[in-house]
């Protein structure tokens, strides 16, 4: 009764967006882990733990959305579109946390023009959880403010450091640091798709 009693009074839907809102906020925390590598101010390895425990965290989040999913009787937007939404989002930590894996694992040393990438992805990390929260406030303004975090210049910033890159003598550091590179290149791709999943659910639903 008191599950069926949150779902009727739109609780569970509060929820969900609460869900939504914590996986955002743990993507950004995983950006701060990876500037903060980038920035030479933290080791690989350490940078690896602390990220994944912060994919752990986005993970608990991601779980919530399902479970609010399964007893919200009503959502600000389609029950399918919110889920697809929340598992772009997850792509985009899970991504994170992989491009600090990598830098551990291929031995490779920070480079400062991953500096300009990953602040503008947490930028637009900012700019979707804004989105976001639009969904309890003015749900109107979902589709505009969901396409802001698209504005975002992070294929800019990475072309400018690939072209630096791809400048030096081809060696097995080159290689390896290039790699790392287009992974934060991923990382912008899919959150361009976790915006468009959100502006494409809320014009579906007429806002």
């Amino acid at each position: 009764m008191r599950r069926l009693a949150r779902g009727i009074s739109g609780a569970a839907r509060d929820d969900l967006v609460d869900g939504l809102v914590g996986q955002l906020r743990a993507t950004e925390q995983a950006c701060d882990v990876a500037l903060r590598l980038a920035r030479g101010s933290v080791p690989a390895s350490a940078a690896r733990e602390e990220v994944a425990a912060v994919e752990h965290e986005g993970d608990a989040w991601r779980a919530h959305v399902v479970e609010s999913l399964t007893r919200a009787l009503t959502s600000y937007l389609d029950r399918e579109d919110l889920f697809t939404y929340s598992r772009a989002v997850d792509d985009v930590l899970d991504n994170l946390r992989d491009f600090v894996r990598e830098v551990d694992l291929y031995g490779v040393r920070p480079a400062p023009s991953w500096v300009g990438v990953l602040e503008e992805i947490r930028v637009g990390v900012r700019a979707l959880r804004a989105a976001t929260e639009c969904l309890r406030r003015d749900v109107r303004r979902v589709s505009v403010a969901a396409l802001a975090a698209k504005k975002a210049p992070v294929r800019g910033q990475y072309q400018l450091a690939m072209a630096a890159l791809l400048a030096e003598p081809l060696t097995a550091s080159t290689l390896r640091r290039r790699e790392v590179l287009r992974r934060l290149d991923i990382v912008g791709l899919r959150l361009s798709e976790a915006a468009d999943h959100l502006a494409t659910a809320a014009i579906k639903r007429g806002t």
